[in-house]
């Protein structure tokens, strides 16, 4: 790890732009995402957001407006990579609110199991 905190992400480098994914439904060609952002590498947690206190490297992305949002809280990837294929076969993409997603979440995992 470099002194900094900073993990770097083999497939995704450091300062890509990005897509933050909450959910792609192939069925509806729909995909709901958080925003656009920049990967800024991968960093250890503020101990106030881990569920259980591990200091695992995750993931963190800064969107346009300033928000912070970990790996383990969404799917993400480059906007060549994942947005303009699921564009380009006709999905819908809409954005939707990370804060109220955090708020009906209880933990990460739910987010693997969304209500």
């Amino acid at each position: 790890m470099a002194p900094d905190g900073q993990e770097p992400n083999p497939e995704i480098p450091v300062g890509s732009r990005v897509v933050v994914f909450r959910s792609v439904d192939h069925d509806e060609k729909r995909a709901e995402v958080f925003g656009y952002g920049t990967y800024e590498g991968d960093f250890v947690m503020p101990a106030e957001s881990q569920e259980d206190g591990v200091g695992d490297p995750n993931p963190r992305i800064r969107l346009e407006d300033g928000r912070e949002v970990w790996g383990i809280e969404c799917w993400w990837g480059t906007e060549e990579d994942i947005l303009e294929p699921l564009r380009g076969a006709g999905y819908e993409v809409v954005e939707v609110s990370l804060e109220e997603h955090r708020a009906s979440t209880t933990g990460c995992m739910d987010l693997f199991n969304p209500n």
